[in-house]
């Protein structure tokens, strides 16, 4: 199962490019932190990437992936 949703992840990026991990979640209907290991499972095989962007002043850090 582990590997259908990384391939879901993987196809998602694609197709929608640049995307949160909250909204990624939200795509899959799986859980953020469900998400998020999934993810860096990728980011660790080299498959996707991400960036940190630095919020506005009263907003949360937001990670966003792509292929």
């Amino acid at each position: 199962m582990a590997r259908s949703v990384e391939k879901e992840l993987i196809k998602i990026l694609s197709k929608r490019g640049p995307a949160s991990t909250y909204e990624i979640a939200k795509m899959l209907g799986i859980s953020w932190s469900t998400a998020n290991m999934h993810l860096y499972r990728l980011k660790a095989e080299g498959k996707v990437k991400r960036r940190t962007e630095t919020p506005r002043i009263g907003m949360r850090k937001r990670v966003v992936w792509w292929v």
